[in-house]
């Protein structure tokens, strides 16, 4: 019989037996290697893609909207949060249910399921994928999903495991990062091509960079989640956002003409517009070399869509965890929180919807994750205006199913 030595909440599937090791700083992550699993009370970038190598992670301190596990998801690691590690000790073997959210005694028979399988629904709405590890690519195109909805830079980056701005920019190295990101940028839009790739530019939280090496330089900021990121810290740090710009202009160069741009953290228009003034300034047209889009993630840039729209939108993604954060005043990070954070909550879909609706009135393309209060409001996303989800690999046939049954109801009414 299995002896279950404890239960916690299984947020990447998969089912793996190994020898414990406990991961606690850079130093700790960079000795995992295949068949360890990393038990830690907590793991902020870049201390996962430092650990990369083991077979599963158990994390305390941990919520499913970490960036953590967003990375762990991306590498098809099974994953489980607890509430406490004490009863973990190194070298112990357990068997990890990413799924169940079961971590066993011992080594337990293996399991063969295969949780990442190709899209089985033939939808209306499109289905693109989270995919930003390059080495992933060509497993991630056999899901037949139609496309990459978010690529995100900062995961290239984090496996560097070096900040981007004091070690590669301010030690005159930028070159190298960006031949990393357009090397990165171009395995995956290659492997995918002719569907689309969305590449949405940098967007660190200052307590994640301090973590990195060279981070010991970041600024110390109360609280991150609503400090300097996103667009406006690659405002202010041009050549940041220049490393960007030039690594998408050398994907261009090269061909690749199904990928897309989409900024961050954009909090006014007036930041939209002079990023694109300076996406331009490094011979990249917007909206005619390439596609052009913007994360609606707060409750400003989602009231000011109309204009979003005047100034030239190819693609809105409503990045649901952040505009139901700053909208409910609720830190998607923190348990404690959770009783609040509620993306289903009424001010937080009118603006999501006020998005959808002048969007789906211009013929704007647009799309969101998926968090699981939303799905009574499926049919009514729907039929607003919501065209697309992009979704982590492990989901896509889960939400697929919800949204063909959602289909079903909008076209009933009609």
């Amino acid at each position: 019989m299995k002896q279950i030595l404890l239960k916690g909440d299984g947020v990447s599937p998969g089912i793996i037996s190994g020898k414990l090791k406990y991961v606690k700083n850079i130093d700790s992550a960079s000795k995992i290697v295949d068949g360890d699993i990393v038990f830690a009370k907590s793991l902020h970038p870049p201390l996962p893609s430092q650990a990369r190598h083991a077979s599963a992670f158990i994390i305390q301190s941990a919520s499913e909207a970490d960036h953590t596990v967003s990375y762990i998801k991306e590498i098809w690691k099974p994953c489980v949060l607890v509430d406490d590690i004490s009863v973990f000790k190194e070298d112990i073997e357990v068997t990890v249910d990413g799924q169940s959210g079961n971590i066993f005694l011992g080594k337990q028979e293996k399991n063969s399921q295969n949780f990442y399988l190709p899209l089985a629904h033939k939808l209306n709405s499109k289905i693109y994928l989270q995919m930003s590890i390059p080495r992933m690519a060509k497993s991630a195109m056999e899901l037949n999903t139609d496309g990459v909805g978010l690529l995100r830079t900062n995961l290239i980056v984090e496996e560097t495991g070096n900040h981007p701005y004091f070690y590669y920019i301010k030690q005159n190295k930028e070159q190298e990062l960006i031949d990393i990101l357009a090397n990165g940028i171009m395995q995956i839009a290659e492997t995918f091509n002719p569907k689309p790739v969305w590449i949405r530019t940098m967007d660190f939280s200052t307590d994640e960079l301090s973590l990195y090496n060279k981070g010991e330089e970041e600024i110390v900021e109360s609280n991150p989640l609503l400090g300097w990121r996103g667009i406006v810290r690659g405002l202010d740090q041009k050549e940041l956002l220049s490393v960007d710009f030039q690594a998408i202009k050398k994907v261009l160069d090269a061909g690749y003409n199904n990928i897309g741009i989409i900024f961050p953290m954009v909090r006014d228009v007036s930041e939209y517009i002079l990023v694109k003034e300076a996406l331009l300034g490094h011979g990249i047209k917007p909206h005619v070399d390439i596609k052009v889009g913007s994360m609606f993630e707060t409750p400003v840039a989602a009231m000011q869509i109309e204009d979003f729209v005047k100034s030239g939108l190819d693609l809105a993604f409503v990045g649901i965890n952040d505009i139901t954060q700053y909208t409910l005043a609720a830190d998607r990070t923190n348990p404690n929180m959770q009783q609040v954070y509620n993306p289903a909550n009424t001010a937080v879909l009118n603006l999501v919807y006020n998005v959808l609706e002048t969007c789906k009135y211009n013929n704007i393309e647009t799309t969101t994750s998926f968090l699981s209060p939303l799905k009574k409001v499926l049919p009514e996303l729907l039929s607003r205006g919501l065209v697309s989800f992009t979704l982590q690999a492990d989901r896509i046939n889960e939400i697929a199913e919800l949204v063909f049954e959602a289909e079903k109801k909008v076209s009933e009414k009609i």
